[in-house]
């Protein structure tokens, strides 16, 4: 557990495996922002499923620089903590349902009902749909589990 709070886990846990995901030149991370689905999703496991500990990928200026709209993102961080918003959220380990059921996450069924919208094939009255349908599936625990995390550690 004690490798979870270390530099070295951090790094790997950030960027992946040296070599393959990213090298390192004068002491500087040169990482290889991934493009293809497969590498998109390897990428998510590392800064989504593994990551338990340490800075937040979204928080890493060094990371998010070479992301797409990535300064877009530290930016709007930047207000939002000047302005004193906070995000209730951070740190909040995934609702244990969407480990089994992945097409609760974001990128699952609601970013199809998302795309369907988007593109016309169904109205904005098809979100209706999409979130009872999430909730029959699974979404209701995944609700209730992250308001007891919160109840627990951030009232």
């Amino acid at each position: 557990m004690n490798w979870f709070y270390s530099k070295e886990a951090n790094t790997f846990l950030t960027y992946g495996i040296e070599g393959d995901d990213y090298t390192v030149n004068n002491g500087k991370i040169d990482y290889k922002y991934q493009t293809t689905a497969d590498g998109i999703n390897k990428e998510n496991m590392h800064l989504m499923f593994l990551q338990i500990t340490g800075e937040p990928y979204i928080t890493n200026e060094d990371f998010m620089k070479g992301r797409p709209h990535g300064d877009l993102i530290t930016n709007a961080a930047k207000v939002a903590n000047s302005e004193g918003r906070v995000n209730d959220g951070l740190d909040m380990p995934l609702p244990s349902i969407m480990l089994s059921q992945p097409e609760l996450a974001k990128n699952g069924l609601f970013m199809e009902t998302a795309a369907k919208i988007i593109v016309g094939q169904e109205s904005i009255d098809y979100f209706d749909k999409f979130v009872a349908d999430w909730q029959a599936r699974g979404g209701s625990k995944a609700i209730e589990e992250a308001t007891q995390w919160y109840q627990k550690n951030k009232k």
